[in-house]
């Protein structure tokens, strides 16, 4: 520095030498220079007296800089804990307008670095300013480091607590008026223009709540930089690592009056979701990793009243997808969505968007992370040829070439859980092809699910075909009629008493179940919403078709009955469709075929309409070869009694119409062998007349055990008692009653007037019940007309010499017509009670002197009075 100051020095004095000499030589004696000796003097005056001292001025910052900024500086910094470190150089270049920095350095009082620049130089055209231009030649930074912190209380940049700076003061209101009605010039703008601006290795070292952040702009080029007050413009690439991931930003950006155009390039690649795990609730996830990688294309236009987008593409990528959340663990190998062709506008408040997209992923797995247990499993997922249009008036379209789903795997307890849920009702039975192992299998495995064709909008969901391609599904039931193998699904004790209590969830609670049923005018909701077809305001669907194919097979183990149920189903045929709400009138077809074993089988064929208010449907159905004795404990709550063996055909025809049935139902049971009375509930038989439903199919099954019923169909599905589970045996049970039915009555045609046969209501047995003996009222003795009837009785006590009956005669008020005080007076119960006694006595006299019947063979009851208005003296008698 001292040489450069000593040649400047120089030069300075040769300059002024010169310029006293050429003064000397234009003296008065010399008339012919005498202007020019003026102007020497002139010159040599403004040398010596202006530019020399500016000249001085100007070396001294250039000399001096270093030191009087770092002094500046320090005085600066340290109310901040901060100083310069002694080998930070900073000069000032007055005469080209440059700052140069070398080996900066701010260190607290831990002597600790807060931020580093190895070099930084900016230098400003010095021409330019004289037509109000800055023009920034050259601005470069090299090796910058600065080191910041943020928590809730403070955030520091460079060790700096941004905190201290901010102002307390209010703005103070410019009142000026920008137009006061005076003439004003037109002043031109100051123009900041540069088209060399370098940024490299700068490093923020950044921590937020305790999380480490490290940015690194390996290189940041600014060019064609050009701002005025009303337009600016500038192109920025930007070449970066974040948290170890690679980012590239290519910028441009041009603005001019309150119109705002952007063109950018965005690529990063493997950006790690643990770094910013710590931004989410703690009560929302409790782990989060992968890699994200973004690359976009975009292009943004902001006006005053809009802002539009247009985007070329756009493709997000997730690798490693590892996340804990509510006691699940949900891990994700590979994610893949891209829009393309997009487009945004935000025009007053209103938005439109419209977009074409992809979605693939790869190995989605969800478990409890508690038990291990596979709640869902998925190889892969494709949404193929997207397309999402929102307009301004918040209309709603989506559309969807394709849907599948690969290698879905639904409910897989693990191997500690499988086994503990054997041990408490699943068996392992090695005997039987068909059995399940004591491994629990998974609830449901599917090989393709293809859904094509969906386009959903504000009103409507249509989908032109649902697949299902070879599946395999366990269905495993144990002791208590829960699915064993299902995995279950724990909710938190907290959030269960906060739904209890909460007043607000019990009113949603309530209001959404009185909604259901009742609209504000009282009209059922049914009613006013499944009208002839779909209202305008209502959301409909459109399913055309629903399949199943390919190898489909189900297994079912039941172990909460004795044999456990254990059946192997295969579905080789499954056609539904269409099922839609657009007309309820639609009918929806069914084509079923499904194998219970090599040679059994169900064939299915017809159509319902299953949004009518009431039900309406019509099928056929035939079953062929199978075998009863497998599911008799099912049929044995409903029967009564146990099927040994046998085997079962069945053709049905059945038509709902508004919930009524009519139909028929055609049986064949071939080898039928039923329990016998006493392997049945001995507990149905009170009387011995009584005959239950296995005697009656005892009655009308030939010797080789087969019986044929032709069973007419009817019913309503509305009444309460109505169950699919139970109507297969309810038909039966009615068809074989009312054939044994008439077959006892015609065995007991001889005593039609004392004997009626009738079924026991809720048991399914038939009875052989005595009909009453009425009498005329008052009356005590045997009537004429009442000897028919006790001929027959005599007549049955004497064909069934073990039998003995008890004779309860009953009085009435119409036996005492001329009464009319209190009924419940004590005298005139006794009166009635005395004519019950007298009345019973007399028949069992006329019984045992006319018929000749044993006197111990009638047992008198107690005196009955029935008080009924309509009640008709009579006698009844009980076996």
């Amino acid at each position: 520095m001292q040489i450069g100051l000593g040649r400047i020095f120089g030069t300075i004095n040769q300059f002024v030498i010169f310029m006293n000499t050429a003064s000397v030589q234009a003296s008065p004696q010399n008339t012919k220079h005498t202007f020019g000796s003026i102007s020497y003097q002139l010159l040599g005056f403004i040398v010596r007296w202006l530019i020399l001292p500016i000249l001085l001025i100007l070396l001294l910052i250039w000399a001096l800089s270093p030191t009087l900024i770092n002094w500046s500086l320090n005085d600066q910094l340290k109310p901040l804990s901060l100083q310069l470190s002694e080998s930070s150089h900073i000069r000032l270049n007055p005469f080209l307008l440059k700052l140069s920095l070398s080996d900066l350095q701010t260190i607290n009082l831990s002597q600790q670095a807060t931020a580093k620049i190895d070099f930084a130089e900016i230098d400003i055209g010095l021409w330019g300013l004289l037509d109000k231009e800055i023009e920034i030649e050259k601005l470069a930074l090299h090796k910058v480091m600065f080191v910041a912190d943020q928590n809730e209380s403070s955030l520091k940049v460079a060790g700096v607590d941004l905190n201290h700076f901010q102002s307390t003061t209010p703005p103070t209101p410019n009142n000026s008026s920008p137009n006061d009605g005076s003439s004003q010039k037109p002043v031109k703008d100051w123009l900041i223009k540069t088209d060399n601006i370098t940024i490299a290795e700068l490093d923020l070292v950044f921590e937020h709540f305790d999380q480490p952040h490290k940015i690194t702009v390996k290189q940041l080029d600014i060019n064609q930089l050009q701002a005025t007050s009303s337009e600016q413009q500038a192109t920025m690439q930007l070449s970066a690592i974040i948290n170890g991931a690679p980012l590239d930003l290519n910028l441009h950006v041009d603005a001019k009056g309150e119109e705002i155009k952007s063109d950018y390039q965005l690529n990063l690649k493997t950006f790690d979701l643990a770094s910013i795990y710590y931004l989410l609730p703690p009560t929302l996830l409790n782990k989060l990793g992968g890699k994200l990688s973004l690359s976009l294309a975009h292009q943004v236009t902001l006006k005053p009243d809009n802002i539009t987008l247009n985007q070329s593409k756009l493709a997000l990528n997730i690798d490693e997808l590892d996340m804990i959340g509510f006691n699940t663990l949900i891990q994700n190998q590979q994610l893949n969505i891209n829009l393309n062709n997009s487009q945004a506008v935000l025009n007053k408040k209103q938005l439109s968007f419209q977009t074409d997209w992809q979605l693939n992923n790869q190995h989605l797995s969800v478990r409890q992370q508690a038990t291990s247990n596979q709640l869902l499993q998925l190889g892969q997922l494709e949404m193929l040829k997207g397309h999402v249009k929102l307009t301004p008036a918040e209309q709603f379209e989506l559309h969807l070439d394709t849907i599948n789903l690969y290698d879905l795997l639904v409910s897989k307890l693990n191997d500690k859980a499988s086994n503990t849920s054997s041990k408490e009702g699943v068996t392992k039975n090695t005997s039987n092809k068909d059995s399940v192992p004591n491994s629990q299998p998974a609830l449901a495995l599917v090989k393709q699910i293809a859904i094509r064709n969906i386009d959903l909008s504000n009103q409507q969901l249509m989908i032109d075909n649902i697949d299902f391609n070879s599946f395999i599904s366990h269905l495993i039931l144990n002791k208590q009629k829960l699915i064993a193998n299902l995995v279950p699904i724990n909710t938190s004790k907290a959030s269960t008493d906060a739904k209890q209590s909460s007043p607000a969830s019990q009113t949603a609670t309530n209001n959404s179940v009185d909604n259901s049923q009742k609209r504000p005018n009282g009209e059922s909701l049914q009613t006013k919403t499944l009208t002839q077809s779909a209202t305008a305001d209502t959301f409909t669907f459109n399913v055309n078709q629903f399949t199943v194919s390919g190898n489909n097979e189900l297994y079912f183990q039941d172990q909460s009955i004795q044999p456990a149920f254990i059946q192997h189903l295969t579905i080789p045929k499954l056609t539904v469709g269409p099922i839609t709400n657009q007309d309820i009138n639609t009918p929806t077809e069914i084509d079923l075929a499904l194998k219970t074993d090599a040679y059994a089988g169900i064939l299915l064929k017809g159509k319902v309409t299953p949004f009518t208010p009431k039900l309406n449907l019509q099928f056929t159905s035939q079953l062929s070869e199978f075998s009863i004795p497998p599911v008799s404990p099912y049929l044995k709550d409903n029967l009564g009694f146990e099927i040994l063996s046998g085997q079962l055909d069945n053709q049905t025809v059945l038509e709902i119409v508004n919930n009524k049935i009519k139909g028929n139902s055609k049986i064949n049971m071939r080898g039928l062998k039923i329990s016998s009375s006493s392997q049945t509930n001995n507990n149905l038989l009170k009387e011995h007349t009584a005959i239950p439903l296995n005697s009656a199919i005892n009655m009308l099954k030939d010797s080789a055990g087969n019986l044929e019923l032709d069973i007419p169909l009817k019913g309503d599905v509305s009444s309460p008692d109505f169950g699919i589970s139970s109507f297969i045996s309810l038909i039966t049970k009615k068809a074989v009653m009312a054939a044994a039915e008439s077959y006892l009555i015609d065995t007991f045609v001889p005593y039609a007037n004392v004997l009626s046969v009738v079924r026991i209501a809720g048991e399914y047995m038939l009875k052989i019940r005595f009909e009453n003996l009425n009498y005329t009222p008052a009356a005590i003795e045997v009537q004429p007309e009442q000897e028919e009837f006790i001929t027959q009785f005599v007549a049955l006590l004497k064909d069934k010499p073990d039998t003995q009956v008890k004779v309860c005669a009953i009085a009435t008020p119409k036996d005492l017509p001329e009464y009319t005080g209190d009924k419940n007076d004590a005298e005139y119960q006794e009166q009635l009670k005395n004519i019950s006694l007298l009345r019973g006595q007399q028949f069992k006299a006329w019984v045992v002197e006319k018929g000749t019947i044993k006197s111990s063979r009638l047992l008198l009851c107690q005196p009955r009075i029935d008080t009924r208005k309509d009640a008709q003296p009579r006698i009844e008698f009980e076996v």
